[in-house]
Order: C-alpha cells, then sequence, then structure tokens
C-alpha cells in the first residue's frame, strides 16, 4: 500500500538529511561513491547548469520533489529514504542555506510505501 500525502514545504538541509539512499550514486572502483560525494557531485554540477545561481537569486521555484519512503530489502531493519529526481536541487539549495542563512523551502509529495501494522 502506498500513502501519498499532501505536498509539504522542507528546507533544503533538512530534506537532504533525510535521504539515507540513492541511485545516484556511481562506481569509484569497486565501490559505490558515498552520498557525501554523490552530493558534492550534484552540486558542483548544479553551480555549471545554474541552477544554483538562480535558486540563489529566485529561491526554490520547480515542480514538487518526490521523496519515497520504502521498507529495505530482505530482513534489513529500516527503510530507506530516496527521491528519484531533483538530486541537484536539492543540493544547490542546501548549499545556498548553509553559504547565506537564507531559507530554501522546497515542495516534497511523499509516497510512504511502509507496510502499515
Amino acid at each position: 500500500m502506498v500513502t501519498l500525502n499532501a505536498t509539504q514545504f522542507i528546507g533544503a538541509q533538512e530534506l537532504m538529511g533525510q535521504i539515507n539512499h540513492s541511485y545516484e550514486t556511481k562506481r569509484v572502483g569497486t565501490r559505490l561513491e558515498s552520498l557525501d560525494q554523490m552530493w558534492s557531485r550534484k552540486l558542483e554540477a548544479s553551480k555549471e547548469r545554474g541552477i544554483h545561481s538562480s535558486i540563489m537569486e529566485r529561491g526554490y521555484q520547480g515542480e514538487d520533489i518526490a521523496l519515497h519512503i520504502t521498507p529495505r530489502w530482505g530482513d534489513e531493519p529500516g527503510h530507506n529514504v530516496f527521491v528519484d529526481d531533483g538530486h541537484h536541487r536539492i543540493a544547490a539549495g542546501a548549499d545556498v542555506e548553509r553559504t547565506t542563512g537564507k531559507s530554501v523551502m522546497i515542495p516534497v509529495k511523499t509516497f510512504d510505501q511502509r507496510k502499515k501494522v
């Protein structure tokens, strides 16, 4: 069962902190890069693409970001929290918050796919 919550506005740094899994991590040799490495790569790309400067000047003006919460695979305890799209926007917004103290609120729709007991 999937529970879709109404759009909420979440600060970029808070949103980044909630994400504990990403399909956007790349292989570095025989290992996957860490989430911190992935976020650094996405931040640099956001600066190259003008996303960072746009958020710096006008705040977040994009569409809702879909946040997924799923059970972990197998018998692992806990859950995965990830986004399909929006990594560059989240990284840029979090950096703007960190470097300027401005709040960057991102519209988020949460798709909760954990089993309800």
